[in-house]
């Protein structure tokens, strides 16, 4: 795809004055934006240590703009390979699909209103 001179993709990049939902960055996604400094956030595993470096001080640098304390970034436990034993086999992953509850991403408290951010 076009690079811009950072070396990030401009594929889904929005039109220029346009941001994502959440008003964090420039990209085109659903979900949770991953440049949110106020929600924590999982990395895919198979994401390149590039990438969630360039999106860590995007994270770092809204935090201050915003004046508030970044929340952390985690990296998902990579899927192990078709027939391969996971490294953490156990009652967690044995367990019923029943007992199982998604991850749930959530918002640090804002020092400013939401418009203070967006514009």
């Amino acid at each position: 795809g076009d690079r811009r001179d950072s070396g990030r993709t401009t594929r889904n990049k929005l039109p220029p004055g346009e941001k994502c939902a959440t008003g964090t960055c420039e990209y085109k996604h659903t979900g949770v934006c991953w440049r949110d400094p106020r929600v924590e956030v999982t990395f895919p595993a198979t994401m390149s240590k590039g990438v969630k470096e360039i999106i860590r001080k995007d994270r770092e640098e809204l935090a201050r703009k915003l004046k508030i304390e970044c929340r952390p970034c985690g990296v998902a436990m990579p899927l192990p390979a078709i027939g391969e034993t996971p490294a953490l086999a156990g009652a967690a992953l044995n367990a019923p699909a029943s007992s199982w509850t998604p991850p749930v991403h959530r918002p640090c408290s804002l020092t400013r209103p939401a418009s203070a951010w967006t514009g």
